[in-house]
């Protein structure tokens, strides 16, 4: 019989018997309850399209943070302060995490993200890609 019904075998714990059968059968009407919700828990999210803000910061600014203490995150271009500065809802992921002062180093110099970030979103920046804010008059 488990190799007509191997998986029916499986869900009933290696043995089909009047037993198992009543136990699987209650399960199938759990079963699409659940999957409605397991599509919900586990859909993928949509990139989030918030790109950070930068501003420009003087390399000793930049080493006084990054000694200030240990990192929560460090990359190869940045970092984020060791201390939360506040929690909110993560654009990554959805859920509500602690956020960090944010510092990269690109393009031969030091900047700041206007708004603290959290590791997720953090994880996303691409150095390459990042937005500066422009100072009046300043040419590109």
């Amino acid at each position: 019989m488990t190799d007509t019904w191997p998986n029916l075998t499986k869900a009933c714990g290696g043995a089909i018997n009047p037993d198992t059968l009543t136990t699987f059968k209650l399960a199938m009407r759990e079963y699409a309850d659940f999957m409605g919700k397991a599509q919900e828990m586990f859909a993928e999210k949509e990139p989030s399209k918030f790109v950070p803000v930068w501003v420009e910061v003087t390399p000793e600014k930049y080493d006084e943070m990054l000694g200030m203490l240990p990192p929560a995150i460090q990359t190869g271009f940045g970092f984020l302060v060791g201390e939360a500065s506040s929690h909110r809802e993560c654009r990554e992921i959805g859920r509500v995490l602690a956020t960090y002062a944010a510092y990269i180093y690109t393009h031969g110099k030091y900047y700041a993200c206007k708004e603290a970030l959290t590791v997720h979103e953090f994880r996303r920046v691409v150095p390459a890609e990042i937005v500066f804010e422009m100072k009046i008059g300043e040419r590109v």
